[in-house]
């Protein structure tokens, strides 16, 4: 399992997304079997998260975590642990 970290501050974040996946799949293929989940940070910086719904419809499990408040963080660990025992 790999987690695909883009801050909320990216103006593109899709771009940032696909640009990171494609680099691993170029890797190496088998990162398309691999589980993953996208952590978007920073969010005690950006009060306003619309842009992030053009994510959603990657059906990847997706988490808004800040690491300063500590906001989402438990989550990301849940989901990794799980992801990980299964």
């Amino acid at each position: 399992m790999f987690l695909h970290i883009i801050s909320l501050e990216e103006r593109d974040m899709m771009a940032a997304y696909m640009t990171v996946r494609q680099e691993l799949l170029a890797y190496d293929s088998a990162f398309a079997d691999k589980k993953h989940c996208l952590v978007l940070t920073k969010n005690d910086l950006c009060e306003d998260t619309k842009h992030v719904d053009a994510l959603r419809h990657l059906g990847v499990p997706m988490f808004i975590v800040s690491s300063v408040t500590h906001e989402g963080i438990e989550c990301v660990i849940e989901h990794v642990f799980k992801t990980l025992e299964a």
